[in-house]
């Protein structure tokens, strides 16, 4: 028998040897790569803004729909733990921050122009009804005279603008019919003025509902 015979007499083994020699060595290049290629972390590095920066970002906030638009086009929500504030300032330093930075931050802004009354409203509602858990909700009201009073609402999903009636009894049934959740006591008081500090956006009393 020739050479090329023998060759086709064992040609589905020879095809069958090439095949897993060929995942044997395609899963050595995928499980051992020679070179790995590592993913850096991208850090977000603040650039401090300045008095000019800050006025310009609000001259392009003139009323409520575009402030909305701004916060959620321009600026990132992200959780923070302390209870510290970022003032407006460095609220645009790092284009972003939680929801109280948020509620001081548009505060600051509507009051710059001067389009109505705005207070901090901070509410409390059951989380576990069974076990007594009780979580924190803050945003801001305002009332101008050009629209009905709207509370603004802050949160990973984006800022929103909503109309809740007349009383904040009213806010908190519009509140209570979105989460499905028991609002049990709040807290709200004006700001700019006063500047807030850590001490007066931290009152120690609640008014129950």
């Amino acid at each position: 028998m020739s050479f090329l015979e023998k060759i086709q007499e064992h040609k589905k083994t020879i095809i069958l040897v090439a095949v897993f020699l060929a995942i044997i060595i395609l899963s050595i290049i995928f499980i051992f790569p020679s070179e790995r290629v590592v993913e850096e972390e991208i850090v977000f590095t603040p650039v401090p803004a300045t008095e000019e920066d800050l006025r310009l970002m609000v001259a392009q906030m003139t009323n409520l729909t575009d402030l909305v638009n701004k916060l959620n086009t321009e600026f990132s929500y992200r959780e923070r733990d302390d209870k510290t504030v970022r003032l407006p300032k460095e609220f645009l330093t790092y284009r972003g921050g939680n929801k109280l930075d948020f509620a001081v931050f548009s505060a600051f802004v509507l009051n710059e122009h001067q389009l109505g009354e705005i207070a901090l409203i901070r509410y409390r509602y059951l989380m576990n009804e069974d076990e007594g858990q009780k979580n924190i909700e803050t945003g801001i009201v305002f009332r101008g005279e050009a629209m009905p009073p709207q509370y603004l609402r802050f949160g990973s999903e984006g800022v929103f603008a909503i109309p809740y009636g007349w009383s904040y009894q009213d806010l908190f049934q519009v509140e209570e019919e979105r989460t499905g959740k028991t609002i049990i006591d709040y807290q709200a008081f004006l700001l700019w003025p006063p500047i807030p500090n850590e001490e007066n956006l931290w009152p120690e009393e609640w008014y129950q509902r």
